[in-house]
């Protein structure tokens, strides 16, 4: 299933990266301009589908309808990144960044009801499509509800919007999903259950680089406006604060994860077949995936910014430069460390893209070297330290083995209540950045959340234009 999902999610932001810049500029983006970009968008997402599906048949595989139920997907999640651009624009960043979630929620509601009387992962796939179909739907509905505008309307070419979109859709693709393919195929030929373990471990261990992702989302749309007005110091302030918050929250959840795996994975795993063997070995992999968390969360965000700056094709080659890497690193250390050489492959390339991004960013706005060291390095580490004194403090007392996902729930929980508070105490007496941001957002309410603010500090002033 991951190979039609990889190019569905890779198409979605490969449009809305491309579009989004195109729909962005003085006053709100008018109704047409989003029906020309369907016109050359639509036929282009269908085709795809078309050409997948061709290919489906010719080799025939195994589950012909598992593969062929996926088809639509490629269809639904382009447009859907066609719509969320457009959103953005309209200063709609909630309904923009909804997609996601309400895709996945539709999806795991209706798998679970079609699971217990259909089991079969064309179950899965099923749910999955009418997942995306639905939020298309709901999309749609809401950019026809959006207000009237007297701004142009360009013209926007099959030429002009490919060429673009093409680069952002080779680096999505690299970066997001050649390597778990890679490190797939590679982890198949050691232990019986390796590929599973590993994929467990590496879906609890990169859960929180969601954050960077949603906060990319509000970093692309603020930095885009700011590049095209040719505003240089506000661009900077937004590449430095987005970055440093990824950064931390980066920092912050490794902290979480690897004091807490041992519960993590009881939590999630530790039932009916998989074994207390099986839950060591996985524990032991998440501790290791998690140091990678710095370098994706950082490569998320560094990476929408080059996208910004309209540096596809360098944003391209850094991610092809990280595949190959990682393919070098985890052929050596598989050899030498067999599964868990695979998860430490894994940390060398991310870390060493994050580093390269965000180091591409630096001289590509002119960043000084002080403010990059204190905005990236040493407030991050600082409060990261904070939070890791207090969680392994409440840890140091409730930790080790417990009786049921009762009791891991509620190690885990304490043990983060415990960091939060020496991190929020940290917060208070550097009375930096984020005690800016936490108080603006007590006092305006969750819409001033960070990415959501990023992003509507970059739309905010075309409001009122329209009537």
């Amino acid at each position: 299933m991951i190979v039609p999902i990889a190019l569905g999610v890779a198409t979605s932001e490969a449009l809305y990266t491309t579009l989004l810049p195109l729909f962005t500029a003085p006053g709100r983006p008018p109704r047409e301009l989003l029906y020309g970009a369907l016109r050359v968008a639509l036929p282009l997402t269908v085709a795809a589908a078309a050409v997948y599906a061709a290919i489906v048949l010719a080799a025939s595989p195994a589950r012909l309808a598992l593969w062929l139920v996926f088809a639509p997907v490629l269809v639904a999640t382009g447009l859907n990144g066609v719509y969320a651009a457009f959103l953005t624009a309209d200063r709609r960043y909630p309904l923009a960044i909804l997609r996601v979630p309400l895709a996945s929620g539709i999806a795991l509601a209706l798998a679970a009801a079609l699971l217990p009387a259909w089991r079969s992962t064309t179950a899965i796939a099923l749910a999955i499509t009418v997942g995306q179909l639905v939020t298309l739907a709901f999309l749609a509905v809401q950019a026809r509800g959006s207000s009237c505008s007297d701004a142009p309307v360009r013209a926007i070419s099959a030429r002009g919007l490919v060429g673009p979109a093409a680069a952002v859709f080779a680096a999505t693709l690299v970066a997001g999903q050649l390597v778990i393919v890679g490190e797939r195929f590679l982890a198949a030929g050691l232990a019986t259950g390796a590929v599973a373990l590993l994929a467990f471990a590496r879906g609890i261990a990169l859960l929180p680089a969601m954050f960077a992702q949603a906060l990319g989302g509000g970093i692309f749309p603020a930095a885009t406006e700011r590049f095209e007005a040719r505003e240089h110091e506000p661009l900077a302030r937004v590449a430095l604060t987005g970055i440093r918050l990824s950064i931390l929250a980066a920092l912050v959840s490794t902290a979480l994860v690897v004091i807490c795996r041992r519960d993590l994975v009881q939590i999630a795993f530790e039932r009916h077949e998989f074994s207390a063997s099986d839950a060591s070995q996985t524990a032991t992999l998440v501790g290791i995936l998690a140091a990678s968390l710095a370098g994706v969360s950082a490569s998320a965000a560094a990476s929408k910014t080059l996208f910004a700056l309209g540096r596809r094709s360098l944003t391209l080659w850094i991610s092809v430069g990280g595949v190959a890497l990682y393919v070098a690193a985890a052929l050596v250390l598989r050899h030498t460390n067999g599964l868990e050489g695979l998860a430490w492959a894994f940390v060398v390339a991310s870390t060493a893209l994050g580093l390269v991004f965000a180091g591409t960013v630096v001289p590509a706005l002119g960043l000084r070297t002080g403010a990059v060291v204190r905005h990236w390095i040493l407030a991050p580490l600082g409060l990261a330290a904070a939070f890791a004194a207090g969680a392994l403090a409440v840890w140091a007392v409730i930790g080790g083995d417990h009786d049921g996902f009762v009791a891991a729930v509620a190690a885990v929980l304490a043990t983060a209540a415990g960091g939060l508070v020496t991190l929020a105490a940290a917060v208070r007496l550097a009375n930096g950045l984020e005690y800016a941001l936490v108080r603006g957002v007590l006092r305006r309410g969750p819409s001033s959340v960070p990415g959501a603010s990023l992003a509507k500090e970059a739309s905010g002033r075309r409001a009122g234009q329209c009537k």
